[in-house]
């Protein structure tokens, strides 16, 4: 159950950050690759070394914060 939340909220951040560099607005690129190097570690995390409930759900949690960052940082450009 916790593995497919991580995975809707994998997707969530994956296509956000493919509208934010389809964007025509070079800010709203630039955006799209703020967070790249968190979000690859809590993406690559969760998809291959977490095993336990508890670790995947914080995995989880940390990129739904990404997410919610990108979105107020996003809202504030457009």
């Amino acid at each position: 159950m916790e593995k497919a939340k991580f995975t809707e909220v994998r997707a969530s951040y994956n296509g956000l950050v493919q509208e934010l560099m389809e964007s025509s607005n070079p800010r709203l690129n630039k955006l799209s690759m703020k967070y790249h190097s968190e979000a690859f570690e809590i993406i690559y995390v969760g998809t291959n070394r977490i095993y336990e409930y508890d670790e995947l759900a914080e995995q989880r949690h940390a990129l739904t914060q990404i997410v919610a960052r990108i979105q107020e940082e996003a809202s504030h450009i457009t």
